[in-house]
């Protein structure tokens, strides 16, 4: 409004002085902002963010999409991928599993939409791509690839948490990190990334291995985990892990409970 107020106080064209509008698109400027304010009024909106890319960029991705058949982020992914070097059979393990684990948990955390398969999916096939860096905190060198590079089909929104998902996906839980997020993404994403830690646990050992049958129940902040009798007992690694696991989440308000 403070624009608005700007403009009808110059009274004339020639008089608009706004910094960076050029003389040549002073004749069209009101007109162009009279339609925005009405879109704004009309549709409830508050605030517009900037894009990097044009419109017709996203509608050239859309349609290459379609004709294809496929997703223009998956390719994206897939690319990313091979530039990170991404170890593909870990990174195909850990995908397969933390999808099993969500489907347990979507209807009591919410997470039933496609959105929340793909997100997920996509940071457990990128789970590893900060090793490309370097082994030292590669959570963190991951999450620094993902928010900077330029990911075609992905928008500003989903760059964020899919960044978040490797940031978070090992080690101490960063809650600041999900509560920067955009609104209605915090508690979603902060709940992809305990299953996509969760999975990252139970493949600890990189390797092709039978996983237990586990059954995961859901409540607002927590998570209980039922094994099999007795697999604990003869995998003290991984019972250590967890424990180690149940500490990272508790500190960032979250209980995960296992038997």
């Amino acid at each position: 409004m403070e624009l608005r107020e700007v403009m009808l106080k110059s009274g004339r064209l020639r008089k608009l002085d706004l910094e960076g509008l050029s003389d040549e698109r002073k004749p069209v400027f009101p007109g162009g902002f009279c339609v925005l304010l009405g879109v704004f009024n009309a549709l409830g909106i508050e605030y517009m963010e900037v894009s990097d890319e044009a419109m017709r960029e996203g509608l050239l991705y859309d349609l290459l999409g379609r004709l294809h058949h496929e997703d223009i982020r998956e390719r994206t992914v897939q690319s990313l991928s091979n530039r990170c070097t991404v170890n593909k059979a870990q990174a195909a393990r850990v995908r397969t599993t933390t999808l099993g684990y969500l489907e347990m948990v979507a209807e009591a955390w919410e997470l039933k939409d496609p959105q929340y398969v793909d997100m997920l999916g996509w940071a457990a096939h990128l789970h590893e791509a900060g090793l490309f860096i370097s082994h030292s905190q590669y959570q963190k060198h991951g999450a620094y690839i993902v928010e900077n590079s330029d990911l075609s089909g992905f928008s500003l929104q989903e760059q964020m948490v899919l960044a978040a998902l490797l940031r978070g996906h090992r080690r101490k839980l960063p809650q600041a990190i999900f509560d920067a997020l955009p609104e209605h993404c915090p508690e979603p994403a902060f709940r992809l990334c305990v299953l996509l830690r969760l999975a990252v646990l139970m493949h600890r050992s990189h390797e092709t291995t039978d996983l237990p049958s586990m059954a995961l129940t859901a409540g607002k902040a927590r998570l209980d985990i039922a094994f099999p009798n007795g697999w604990l007992d003869t995998n003290p690694l991984t019972y250590t892990d967890l424990q180690r696991e149940i500490k990272y989440l508790k500190a960032a308000g979250f209980t995960m409970t296992i038997s």
